[in-house]
């Protein structure tokens, strides 16, 4: 049992430094810190066999949601009402007709790659929040 908390810390020390080096070189060169996040993870991840250095996928994967929460959690820190105020009616309308503009492609190429209609749905949904 305390090799497995102690090979959690690894893993996480891991994760932890190589997110912020790589969201740090990403910040430098004008990148969003995220991409850097997204690098670091497919770098240390079990997918790519030179550099495994995180094994237990199911507990990584678990801290990537947990992850994700924080994430839109900061997100949601530094969003501004005031500011969604100011840009107004033209936002508004602008993001409905990209939301649906995404969706409606999303779902007409999937379903044309022989996805399920709730397949396609849902991939369309998913495209289209996090769009």
């Amino acid at each position: 049992m305390a090799l497995q908390g102690l090979n959690f810390i690894q893993e996480l020390a891991v994760i932890l430094v190589a997110g912020l080096a790589a969201g740090w070189v990403c910040q430098r060169i004008g990148l969003s810190v995220v991409i850097g996040y997204l690098v670091a993870g497919m770098l240390v991840g079990p997918n790519l066999p030179p550099l495994t250095l995180v094994h237990d996928v199911e507990r990584i994967e678990t801290l990537a949601q947990l992850g994700l929460v924080f994430l839109m959690f900061g997100i949601g820190l530094r969003l501004s009402v005031r500011k969604l105020r100011r840009l107004g009616l033209g936002l508004l309308i602008a993001v409905s007709l990209s939301a649906l503009l995404i969706f409606s492609l999303v779902r007409v190429l999937t379903l044309a790659l022989g996805l399920t209609a709730t397949e396609s749905v849902f991939l369309a949904g998913m495209l289209m929040v996090s769009s």
